[in-house]
């Protein structure tokens, strides 16, 4: 998440670039979850296009548990360090 911080932080300015960073981070998140799912359902032998609609769901609640809630975590961290010096 540090990477991807710092470099949505050079193209916006700090609004901008903490609305960007969380928007990028939950659609990796999404992609991320949904591709793993896609990769178990072909191990499996399971039809991907038949789990089409389980593998968006998986990817929805990845995003946003992990992308949107692990993202506002790390800018909260990340906030308070920077006001403690």
């Amino acid at each position: 998440m540090k990477k991807l911080w710092d470099t949505v932080n050079k193209i916006f300015t700090i609004e901008g670039a903490v609305s960007a960073f969380l928007v990028m981070n939950i659609i990796g998140w999404m992609l991320i979850t949904m591709g793993a799912g896609a990769l178990i359902c072909k191990f499996l032998g399971f039809s991907i296009a038949g789990n089409v609609v389980n593998l968006m769901c998986a990817g929805i609640y990845g995003g946003l548990i992990v992308g949107l809630i692990g993202g506002g975590l790390y800018l909260y961290e990340l906030y308070r360090h920077h006001m403690m010096e």
